[in-house]
């Protein structure tokens, strides 16, 4: 049941090139069971009851094109506000994203972000993902690892095997306060300005937006049920997959 005391707004990072999918068209815009994959990620955040609004991050040069065919040829969505156009690195589309939500005239009380490219997330796990959010503050998405994880630092020894037990595979969304996570981010950026070599060194372990409130933030993040299916889709196999899901779904 939604907390009609919070808002949360949803961004979703459609910026990505796809490279390891192979052909021309970015892997967010390629047909999933008739639909642009984008969509089914959309279609998500939509049915969930705890999101209040969708805001999209694409790459400059699609901005015009995507608003023109989620509103028209795939829409409406009723929850959208926006298309932005995202930057260089995916922290920067995250920025382009919050900055845009905190732009809007309605304030929102919890950010959540997510990959376009996971497209099989269920509204159920969003609306654990805000739940768990109201309650801490910061919180991502995640599984138990199963396979046994080797750690190797050249590649080819390996140096130990880490403990499974403790160990748990992160992903979208992650929910956050909207005022940490722009606070986070205003740290991030001050070290980026004032301290370019150092941001240099920690620019590599900046991987998701929990990274960012890990660093320049002393707030915890927690960790939120996520779920196996929710897996990110970026070989070829990873969309036969995606297809397969839906359509048993369906």
């Amino acid at each position: 049941m939604k907390d009609r005391n919070v808002r949360t707004a949803a961004v979703i990072l459609a910026g990505g090139k796809g490279l390891r999918m192979g052909g021309d068209i970015p892997k967010q815009y390629l047909l999933l069971c008739g639909r642009p994959l984008i969509c089914h990620t959309l279609d998500a955040f939509e049915a969930a009851s705890s999101v209040d609004a969708i805001l999209v991050v694409v790459g400059a040069a699609d901005v015009e094109r995507v608003t023109r065919e989620l509103t028209e040829n795939y829409g409406p969505y009723s929850k959208l506000i926006g298309v932005v156009a995202g930057g260089r690195e995916r922290f920067d589309s995250s920025k382009c994203g919050l900055d845009a939500v905190l732009k809007q005239a309605e304030a929102y009380d919890i950010v959540l972000v997510h990959d376009a490219a996971r497209a099989l997330v269920s509204p159920e796990c969003i609306d654990r993902v805000v739940a768990k959010t109201i309650e801490t503050g910061a919180c991502v998405a995640a599984v138990p690892v199963t396979d046994t994880v080797k750690q190797s630092a050249d590649g080819a020894r390996i140096d130990r095997t880490l403990p499974r037990n403790e160990l748990y595979a992160v992903q979208t969304p992650q929910g956050f306060a909207t005022e940490l996570l722009a606070r986070a981010y205003a740290a991030m950026e001050q070290q980026r300005n004032e301290a370019p070599e150092a941001f240099a060194a920690e620019e590599k372990n900046i991987t998701d937006d929990a990274s960012v409130v890990e660093r320049y933030t002393d707030h915890p993040v927690f960790l939120a049920q996520g779920e196996p299916t929710n897996r990110k889709v970026t070989l070829a196999e990873d969309l036969e997959y995606a297809e397969y899901i839906l359509t048993k779904r369906a």
